[in-house]
């Protein structure tokens, strides 16, 4: 709770010289509207007025004020420092509260994220930044990106090629894995295939049979 200072004010006579009665303990009036003065030379001190009493109290006022920003700071540190300390869970936290932007770049890796996120630290290929190009040349994986889906798309005759989309764009060429979803169907993706932006699968029914459609599964990985 916050100090509320007092706001103090002189007492103004009605008139001066202020008269006093002097009376007896029964209340009989000894001598009536006299001037008492003090007779023994007193050194002057500081007076008790408003002023002075007014200047006190706003000195209390402003270090109680000081007091409570300073527990404030204290009980913020303390805080830091508990979270520093302390595992954090779900429930500590807003929804939305944790952002990119609030995340410095690198700050988070594999080496604190441990087992739950697998780390991508090399691949092979015969480029740079397109991964489907092939060679045996050890590249830095770099910044990665995985994609996948099940796609179902509509085509006709016995083999013929279906177009997929990225739902998001790769930085340059990705490797792409398909897994067919028919028995007799056999799906296969060439290098001049794939872009930044999707690929075409390229497929054949083995036993010659005719589809008005076909199905697979597809995983993508490459650059961000």
């Amino acid at each position: 709770m916050s100090y509320t200072p007092t706001n103090w004010e002189n007492e103004v006579p009605q008139q001066t010289p202020v008269l006093y009665t002097i009376k007896l303990a029964d209340g009989t009036i000894i001598e009536d509207d006299v001037v008492i003065e003090l007779k023994t030379p007193v050194t002057a001190g500081t007076p008790v007025n408003a002023a002075n009493l007014n200047k006190i109290e706003q000195g209390l006022a402003t270090a109680d004020a000081v007091a409570a920003a300073a527990a404030v700071t204290a009980a913020a540190a303390q805080e830091d420092a508990d979270a520093a300390n302390l595992p954090i869970g779900t429930s500590r936290l807003v929804d939305g509260a944790v952002t990119t932007a609030k995340i410095g770049t690198d700050s988070v890796d594999d080496t604190r994220v441990g087992v739950h996120v697998p780390a991508m630290i090399k691949r092979q290929g015969g480029n740079a930044t397109a991964w489907q190009v092939t060679g045996a040349i050890n590249y830095d994986a770099g910044n990665v990106r995985l994609q996948g889906g099940s796609f179902s798309g509509n085509t006709s005759g016995s083999s013929g090629t279906v177009a997929v989309a990225f739902p998001v764009a790769f930085s340059s060429s990705p490797i792409v894995f398909i897994t067919s979803m028919h028995d007799n169907v056999i799906f296969w993706v060439g290098n001049a295939q794939v872009n930044a932006t999707g690929f075409t699968a390229s497929w054949r029914d083995v036993a010659g049979g005719s589809h008005s459609s076909v199905s697979f599964e597809w995983l993508a990985i490459g650059p961000e």
